[in-house]
């Protein structure tokens, strides 16, 4: 493992790690992103979101790096605008869709078909989600919607997304189209459909592998459930001190809350963490 700066890829989640929606990103991990890029050091984020949604984060935020988006499903550089990686899900998605929808009327759905989001079904949760992330949206029929989705996102009721995870866990026991896909809680307030076997941790891999990243000096920096993989896989894990308790207890590391600039402590801290972060201690709130 190497302890030059250069040789490192810091990788962050972005809700509720790099940013908590409605409140933006804190100050100081912007300044950080900055001091760290200029060093050498490469910074970039590992989300859920899509191209649309990250190059407005973009204006603020300093990649130096290739950033991985839609669960792992895509790679993007945004400083070429080329598409590095693409790996859309499985066809019968739609299907799923549908399903989800007649079964469960209160559910919105949104779709992600790179470069654009689609609604099919408009509720008030995907109407805020929408807006907090300043989006642009195509409301359109399910079968209006392209091929080759690269996400779906179920949002509703916090109670009623548990009993669609139950239903969807229920009908995977039957076989058919539901045995191909996994459900993933990116946050409390939304259920992202996936392909099976398709995570933020290959994602990742796959992104060092594209930039010739020795997966070894790699910083990852994580805050919820659908982070795991990315953890598991990362030099040095890391989590801000809200995050649940699972998934601190898989960080080598945990740092100050997300609004109190956790992701800048570990990039203005680099020296200190890379080689011996063992030893360290931090002061979280």
């Amino acid at each position: 493992m190497s302890n030059s700066i250069s040789d490192y890829l810091v990788v962050s989640d972005i809700d509720g790690t790099l940013l908590q929606a409605g409140y933006g990103v804190p100050g100081s991990n912007l300044e950080a992103i900055s001091r760290f890029v200029d060093r050498g050091g490469r910074f970039t984020v590992c989300t859920g979101r899509g191209v649309e949604s990250v190059s407005k984060l973009t204006e603020w935020v300093k990649l130096s790096a290739p950033a991985v988006l839609c669960n792992g499903t895509y790679i993007y550089d945004f400083s070429t605008g080329e598409t590095l990686y693409s790996s859309p899900m499985a066809p019968e998605a739609r299907d799923v869709v549908r399903d989800l929808i007649s079964f469960f009327p209160e559910l919105g759905v949104e779709v992600t078909v790179e470069p654009n989001v689609y609604v099919p079904r408009m509720n008030a949760e995907v109407d805020e989600h929408l807006a907090r992330q300043h989006m642009r949206y195509i409301l359109c029929d399910l079968d209006e919607i392209p091929e080759r989705w690269n996400k779906v996102a179920f949002l509703t009721r916090p109670e009623l997304l548990s009993s669609i995870e139950k239903y969807a866990a229920n009908q995977s026991t039957l076989g058919g189209i539901y045995t191909l896909f996994s459900f993933m809680r990116p946050g409390p307030e939304l259920v992202d459909l996936v392909t099976k076997g398709t995570d933020k941790g290959n994602g990742f891999s796959t992104l060092c592998e594209l930039i010739g990243q020795d997966i070894n000096n790699t910083i990852v920096i994580g805050d919820y459930y659908n982070d795991r993989e990315m953890l598991r896989l990362g030099g040095i894990k890391v989590a801000v001190a809200d995050a649940p308790a699972e998934i601190r207890g898989m960080a080598d590391i945990t740092v100050s809350a997300c609004l109190r600039g956790g992701v800048g402590e570990v990039l203005d801290r680099f020296d200190e963490i890379v080689g011996n972060y063992e030893q360290i201690s931090f002061d979280v709130f």
